[in-house]
């Protein structure tokens, strides 16, 4: 292990130990939870699961979790998107490849996207972690990082750093690593929140 996945290690389990009961208990649920979102979705329009769990991953890229479900929603019901959606295009074209029978892991581009649709496709055995800006918050011990000192994390080699920090600290914890990252972020986000507004609207919050 390296020194700096040690010390990453150090931070996510600091951040760990601060979650509240409701955040534990939210966040070992919450893959599931997506699951069973994708596989009502699906059963509903006759789709396979992997086409529903591609979608809400293809769209999930840079918005709310609660807007990422109603895009997805609407996409695979409706054959459209909400009213002032902030979906990105290019991630609603890669969406829309998925629905028309590419399979998802040939769609999906990118260290964050991708382990977060294996996570929710298979949340009871998934080993997958997914990095995203709270997750590097949290491994480098800043949560008011913005997005200049986040985004080289999203590269390869420093996410799977970060990845491999957390995986060490959910064997510690005997749990599963994606479980881990959820409780992790339900903490970072309320951390954040709890900041000044003004503090706040300098960061990138969803």
């Amino acid at each position: 292990m390296t020194p700096e996945v040690a010390q990453y290690a150090r931070n996510v389990r600091r951040f760990y130990r601060k979650a509240r009961v409701a955040e534990r208990r939210k966040g070992r649920m919450w893959y599931a939870d997506a699951h069973r979102f994708c596989a009502i979705l699906a059963r509903e329009k006759g789709l396979s699961i992997d086409v529903t769990c591609g979608v809400l991953a293809a769209l999930s890229p840079r918005v709310s979790w609660s807007e990422n479900l109603r895009a997805a929603l609407c996409l695979v019901k409706l054959d459209t998107l909400p009213a002032g959606t902030m979906v990105l295009p290019a991630n609603v074209a890669k969406a829309l490849r998925i629905l028309k029978g590419e399979a998802p892991l040939d769609v999906l581009r990118g260290e964050k996207v991708v382990a977060f649709y294996l996570c929710i496709r298979k949340p009871a055995t998934s080993r997958a972690v997914c990095v995203d800006t709270h997750a590097i918050r949290a491994a480098i011990g800043d949560i008011e990082a913005d997005e200049h000192k986040t985004s080289p994390y999203f590269r390869k080699a420093r996410s799977r750093t970060v990845q491999d920090a957390y995986r060490r600290v959910a064997r510690q914890e005997r749990m599963q690593p994606h479980r881990l990252q959820a409780v992790v972020w339900l903490v970072v986000k309320r951390l954040i929140e709890e900041l000044p507004t003004e503090v706040q609207t300098n960061l990138y919050v969803k």
